[in-house]
């Protein structure tokens, strides 16, 4: 359960950035603030969820969705670095929780919601920055799967 508070803890601070970065007032964006209740009520569900696999899962998704829609750019505004923070938290919980298919469908949700704003012209992180944060973040997580055939080959 203490990890359960410590993911809470980075996803609230990153969420908080994330919405501060937006530069308006909480009441100038009512449906992010109902998207953000939404996304942690949903947060909140997910140790109830963790033993129902197809429900965990779909809440996951409602997850990534929910991230993606409540932080999605604003045309005026600077790149938002925080937003890609509240992803990856997203997609490291996704990993560490369900089955690796599952978490690919996760982390391509979120992926879609980091590219499509840079596609189509909304301020986002350049291309070449997201894949170097995919390619860290895939290196990491490889990381205790390398030390663990250390571990039995040496």
């Amino acid at each position: 359960m203490r990890s359960y508070w410590i993911w809470l803890l980075f996803l609230i601070v990153a969420w908080l950035l994330a919405i501060a970065h937006f530069g308006v007032s909480l009441s100038d964006m009512p449906l992010r603030m109902i998207g953000s209740a939404c996304f942690f009520a949903l947060f909140f569900l997910s140790p109830l969820l963790r033993q129902q696999n197809g429900w965990h899962f779909l809440l996951f998704i409602s997850l990534a969705a929910l991230a993606v829609a409540a932080l999605w750019p604003r045309p005026e505004m600077m790149p938002n670095p925080y937003i890609l923070l509240v992803f990856s938290i997203v997609a490291g919980k996704a990993v560490y929780r369900l089955h690796p298919v599952q978490a690919g469908i996760t982390g391509a949700i979120l992926a879609a919601g980091a590219v499509i704003p840079y596609l189509v012209g909304l301020p986002a992180m350049p291309i070449a920055f997201l894949l170097l944060c995919t390619a860290a973040g895939r290196w990491i997580y490889s990381i205790p799967a390398d030390l663990e055939s250390l571990r039995r080959n040496g």
